[in-house]
């Protein structure tokens, strides 16, 4: 039995957001599955974080969020972030807030 948290995203093409992501940052694919669709769940390790891509199936309740979910993200520290924001932004990444300082984190 695998143990741990890992992040569930419902995705348009789980293969392509994989890959997508991988532009930007480090991604492993751990893991590839055809359920309904070929290559519809796609398990990656992205830069040391489980993330599940799911390919949209209405039938079963995975549906692309039609807004930017404002209750919840995810923080990524880097060492660059302005080459990670362009990187983002050149694989076709919205960057929906400014770049921030947290000096309460020491970032």
């Amino acid at each position: 039995m695998k143990k741990g948290i890992e992040l569930d995203i419902v995705v348009s093409n789980a293969l392509m957001a994989a890959q997508t992501f991988s532009q930007v940052f480090d991604v492993k694919i751990l893991e590839i599955q055809s359920t309904v669709e070929k290559d519809d769940t796609v398990l990656v390790d992205m830069e040391g974080m489980k993330i599940h891509f799911l390919s949209k199936n209405e039938a079963v309740g995975f549906k692309v969020p039609t807004v930017t979910p404002e209750s919840m993200w995810v923080n990524v520290v880097v060492d660059d972030i302005h080459k990670i924001r362009d990187a983002a932004v050149s694989a076709g990444f919205e960057l929906t807030i400014p770049i921030t300082q947290e000096p309460y984190e020491g970032l």
